[in-house]
């Protein structure tokens, strides 16, 4: 194990400003029992999500041959060499800031929650992403428009405090993955992509055409306004 504990990531995504600026900040300003890398220069370099394929979707690929699968390979010895690690990101979809796990949330991951003042948790499946490389890691999603709530400087302080973490008494509300709806399955339903918000819960008359549980509360996230592409939204229960 790294006698450092900490390993703050960003840059997964090469256009994913706000955990670049963070880590560029912490190689300049070194940390006690903290590290920091940028995942993936190349991808930064050229200001786009990825190379060849996701590199977030990349860490379980058994015979990496793309860019970032063979990045990925190098990277997971890195992550596994530290006890905690905090991958920062960012969405385009409004209002869709959270944190996510892969796993039952550890003691651990709700007080960064608390930290970071995250008020959501999501719970997702693995799907070959850097955290899923280790027992605690936890993904911070920074929307667009709270980038500014969520400042390179807020985030940096965070960190400088994290061996003894601010912990607040906010709820966090807790969700987890129930499916991904295409937008081709909303036209056959006919219903309108644009009629599902981030974060907001589904209506009765959604949830049965949907072909959900009733007596259950879902919402979407990652939602985007004015999406042209097959991309749907991710459906998380609470």
């Amino acid at each position: 194990m790294n006698s450092n504990l900490y390993l703050i990531t960003g840059g997964v995504h090469g256009d994913e400003s706000s955990g670049i600026k963070v880590v560029k900040h912490l190689k300049g300003h070194q940390l006690s029992g903290i590290d920091s890398i940028l995942c993936n220069k190349k991808s930064i370099k050229k200001n786009i999500r990825f190379c060849e394929t996701d590199l977030n979707r990349s860490f379980s690929v058994k015979l990496p041959a793309s860019y970032e699968e063979v990045l990925a390979t190098k990277l997971k010895k890195v992550v596994s060499k530290y006890q905690y690690v905090i991958d920062i990101h960012n969405t385009r979809a409004r209002n869709t800031t959270c944190a996510i796990v892969v796993n039952k949330p550890t003691k651990w991951q709700l007080q960064m929650c608390r930290h970071f003042r995250f008020d959501r948790l999501v719970i997702m499946p693995p799907s070959g992403s850097l955290i899923s490389q280790c027992k605690n890691g936890i993904s911070l999603e920074i929307a667009e428009n709270h980038k500014s709530r969520y400042s390179r400087s807020f985030l940096v302080k965070k960190i400088r405090n994290i061996h003894k973490p601010i912990i607040d008494k906010h709820d966090i509300c807790l969700f987890e993955y129930a499916a991904y709806i295409l937008k081709k399955t909303l036209m056959r339903k006919k219903m309108k992509l644009s009629d599902f918000k981030n974060f907001v819960f589904l209506s009765l008359y959604q949830k049965k055409h949907l072909g959900l549980l009733m007596n259950k509360e879902y919402c979407p996230i990652f939602t985007k306004k004015n999406n042209v592409t097959d991309g749907g939204f991710t459906l998380i229960q609470k």
